[in-house]
């Protein structure tokens, strides 16, 4: 519910917008279907996300949609790299599994689908996530890592480096 207060909050709207990929939690009953409004790309986000850890931090860090989003899946899949960093510097799980058992780093590869040429913001995002714990080989359901999903969507410079993470 905090969750949803915080995208109300910073200018979502309660209805999906007409053309645009529907977040990760498609297809499980999400209060964040509206999601797919510019949150994460907004010049006022990082702004409003330190106002909200400001006054509710540990309710920021333990909030889950019903998919078992949290704000850091969700800022990985969106591609902001300053959400994400503060949250990780807020003490976010780099590691946190949704339903389906994706992690932030699977979140980082996903939002490329929706727009390929942010591999570069998806990389830093995994390097953000990979320095903070995030591992590059934790499997989702399907039996996929992260580096698989970068490997099939040929994302070639990410898959290096989730690939040198797992080597490592």
């Amino acid at each position: 519910m905090l969750l949803a207060v915080f995208l109300l909050t910073i200018g979502s709207t309660a209805a999906p917008r007409r053309g645009k990929r529907p977040p990760p939690c498609a297809g499980v009953a999400c209060p964040l279907a509206e999601f797919a409004s510019p949150f994460w790309s907004d010049s006022d986000a990082l702004a409003k996300l330190n106002a909200l850890l400001a006054s509710s931090r540990d309710q920021v860090l333990s909030v889950r949609d019903s998919g078992n989003h949290s704000a850091l899946n969700m800022a990985a899949y969106r591609g902001s790299v300053d959400c994400v960093r503060k949250l990780i510097q807020a003490g976010a799980d780099p590691n946190n599994p949704d339903v389906n058992a994706h992690r932030p780093l699977h979140h980082a590869v996903l939002g490329c689908k929706a727009s390929a040429s942010r591999q570069s913001v998806a990389t830093d995002i995994a390097r953000l996530l990979l320095a903070a714990g995030g591992r590059a080989d934790a499997r989702a359901k399907d039996g996929a890592s992260a580096l698989t999903y970068a490997t099939r969507q040929g994302l070639s410079d990410l898959a290096s480096v989730l690939k040198a993470s797992v080597s490592a």
